[in-house]
């Protein structure tokens, strides 16, 4: 676990909108997101990618992890990268970041895992978050689903503004 400050990139996916709450019920759309990505292998559609990682991007939060927010399954791509049909781009700003590497395991086992301990640090105040651009990226530790690893990477004020 690190504090850690990114460059803005441009990521193009596809996209949902969703809750927490929704997601726990049942709705998955998230998985269905994740399962159309897969089965269309729709990342060999995104044009002018700048590597072979997979991002999931939480955004445009209507208020904390309570609230809806939108999703973005994707892949970063060079500047001045246009959307192909079918996909959205979003422009992730420079910021600071609180980066997490998840237990080695299943998918998507280590995902919940690593969110619960982000909402548990969230809950006792240990990050501050600020609900602009969180993700997770998956590289070549993820590529066996059974035995995956991944990086979350999740908005904070800047240290010099914490606390």
């Amino acid at each position: 676990m690190t504090n850690t400050e990114l460059e803005s990139f441009d990521v193009v996916g596809i996209f949902t909108r969703t809750t927490n709450a929704d997601e726990m019920a049942g709705a998955a759309r998230l998985a269905e997101v994740w399962g159309r990505f897969v089965s269309q292998d729709l990342g060999s559609k995104i044009p002018c990618r700048v590597d072979n990682n997979l991002l999931g991007v939480y955004f445009d939060y209507e208020s904390d992890a309570n609230g809806a927010y939108s999703f973005i399954l994707g892949a970063r791509v060079a500047p001045g990268t246009i959307a192909p049909d079918g996909f959205k781009k979003i422009s992730i700003p420079s910021q600071s970041y609180f980066k997490l590497s998840s237990a080695v395991g299943t998918i998507p086992k280590i995902v919940l895992e690593a969110w619960q301990t982000i909402w548990n640090m969230s809950d006792n105040s240990k990050i501050e978050r600020v609900y602009s651009f969180d993700f997770e990226e998956y590289d070549h530790r993820a590529m066996n689903p059974q035995e995956a690893q991944f990086d979350l990477f999740i908005s904070i004020k800047p240290p010099s503004q914490q606390f």
